[in-house]
């Protein structure tokens, strides 16, 4: 796991892994930021960037760890740094 800083919030608790070839380079990357929700996947493919649909209702997951909700937090985010919904939904196609 690399901790790299986070492109839309500067978050420097953005996670991101990678994996390249010789020849194709990066082939596959996964990469999430748990503070403004934003997320790009790729495996073998073009990659698929976005923002992660907000937790409405809190949840504890198999391990027992709980995760509040963070629709306030979010929205805070993302008014403090400006990022607007695209017109195609939070999840957009960067190439």
């Amino acid at each position: 796991m690399i901790n790299r800083v986070c492109p839309f919030c500067g978050s420097d608790q953005y996670q991101y892994k990678y994996w390249a070839e010789e020849y194709w380079g990066i082939v596959e990357q996964h990469g999430y930021c748990d503070r403004c929700g934003y997320t790009i996947e790729q495996a073998y493919s073009a990659a698929i960037d976005g923002f992660m649909p907000d937790i409405k209702r809190g949840f504890k997951d198999f391990n027992g760890h709980y995760h509040p909700k963070n629709t306030r937090k979010r929205a805070r985010i993302r008014r403090k740094y400006h990022i607007k919904k695209p017109d195609n939904g939070w999840y957009f196609n960067m190439f």
